[in-house]
């Protein structure tokens, strides 16, 4: 099950506030489908719902996590495997 976050219709989309970043603390907002919204807080799985989108954008739209920081993280990950 997916985590409810804000969101407010406009027409046939909706903004999505997204959760903060695990990293930086920022926020962010997303505007998809209504209908797959839906979908995607019914439980559906966000790759089946929004298969053109990139997966930095889902990854924004369920943790938060911005593509710079998903790099640091990754990096700062790797770094550690380096230092072994």
């Amino acid at each position: 099950m997916t985590k409810q976050t804000k969101a407010e219709r406009i027409g046939d989309l909706v903004v999505i506030d997204n959760p903060e970043c695990i990293v930086c603390g920022s926020g962010s907002q997303s505007r998809v489908d209504w209908l797959k919204y839906l979908q995607w807080q019914g439980g559906a799985l966000i790759d089946r719902v929004f298969p053109n989108m990139s997966a930095e954008h889902k990854e924004m739209m369920i943790s938060g996590t911005h593509p710079y920081c998903w790099t640091q993280i990754m990096s700062d990950y790797q770094g550690e495997d380096d230092e072994s």
